[in-house]
C-alpha cells in the first residue's frame, strides 16, 4: 500500500475529478464553484492555480471527444479571495466600520479587514450571469486592483481560495453556502 503522493499526483487527482463535472455542464451559465480555505501560507494559491492549470491541460482531450469541431478554451479559473481586503485609503475612522485605522492596517488579514460583501456580490454575479470581473491584489502598492480578474462564461469550474471562506458568522456564512464543493 502506497501512502505517500508527490504533490503533482494530488493536483492530477483533483483535476481528474473536476474535468467530468465540467463536461457534464451543458448550460454555459452554470458554474461548479469550489471553495478552498486555509491558513495564510498553507498553499491555497499554489494548489488552486496548479489544479486549474491541470484541468485546463486535460480539458482539450475531453472537449475534443465531445465535439471535434470546437477549439477548446480554458474551462477552469481561480478567483482569489485574499485580494478582497478593504483598501488602505478607506482605513479612516468611521469608514467601513473601522474605528481605529492604524489597528486595521496593522491587523490587515484579520476577518474584519476583508470585504466579504464584495466577494458575495461577485459570487452571486457569477452564478446569475455566468461571468464576473473581480479584484486582484497589487503587492507593490499593498492594495486591491478592482476588476483586474475576469472569470468568463467559458470557465465552468471556478476555484475560490481564501482564509475565511467557511466562517460561520455574518456575511461569511452566506458566502460558505455559495460553494458546490468545499476543501479546507
Amino acid at each position: 500500500m502506497r501512502l505517500l503522493w508527490c504533490i503533482e499526483e494530488v493536483y492530477d487527482a483533483l483535476a481528474e475529478r473536476l474535468v467530468p463535472t465540467a463536461a457534464a455542464m451543458s448550460n454555459p451559465n452554470l458554474k461548479h464553484i469550489v471553495g478552498l480555505a486555509g491558513h495564510p501560507g498553507a498553499g491555497k494559491s499554489t494548489l488552486a492555480s496548479e489544479v486549474v492549470r491541470t484541468v485546463n491541460k486535460l480539458w482539450p482531450q475531453k472537449a475534443s471527444s465531445l465535439d471535434s469541431q470546437v477549439t477548446p478554451l480554458d474551462v477552469a479559473a481561480v478567483l482569489p479571495n485574499s485580494h478582497r481586503w478593504i483598501p488602505s485609503l478607506p482605513f479612516s475612522a468611521g469608514c467601513n466600520g473601522v474605528e481605529n485605522p492604524e489597528e486595521a492596517h496593522a491587523r490587515r488579514g484579520a476577518p474584519w479587514t476583508f470585504n466579504p460583501e464584495l466577494l458575495l456580490k461577485s459570487l452571486k454575479t457569477l452564478r446569475s450571469q455566468g461571468s464576473v470581473y473581480a479584484s486582484s491584489f497589487d503587492h507593490g502598492v499593498g492594495d486591491p486592483v478592482e476588476d483586474d480578474i475576469f472569470v468568463s462564461i467559458q470557465n465552468k469550474v471556478v476555484i475560490v481560495e481564501g482564509n475565511y471562506l467557511f466562517l460561520d458568522n455574518g456575511v461569511w456564512k452566506e458566502i460558505s453556502f455559495m460553494f458546490d464543493e468545499k476543501c479546507g
